[in-house]
């Protein structure tokens, strides 16, 4: 048995051309749009606390706030739906 050559063919690393399937092209950039409003706010929290005047330790514990509602938020509606939905 003979293997086959190795051949690797070279191409462009980004390829323009799947952007001409327009479905395929809004949903990019609705992916995109949605994942920037779900980690934008983690960066700026901090400073949108101290816009609102609030002490300096107390808005730089908002981000620690943020992720605790983020758990419970994760893990209680999943919880409520075992518990309510029998198979």
């Amino acid at each position: 048995m003979r293997l086959r050559p190795n051949v690797k063919r070279r191409g462009a690393l980004f390829d323009l051309r799947h952007f001409r399937d327009t479905p395929y092209a809004i949903f990019c950039i609705a992916f995109a749009l949605m994942i920037a409003s779900v980690y934008i706010p983690f960066f700026f929290i901090e400073d949108y606390g101290l816009k609102l005047k609030m002490d300096a330790d107390t808005s730089f514990y908002l981000l620690s706030v943020m992720n605790a509602a983020s758990l419970v938020g994760r893990v209680v509606p999943n919880w409520l739906a075992d518990r309510s939905v029998r198979p």
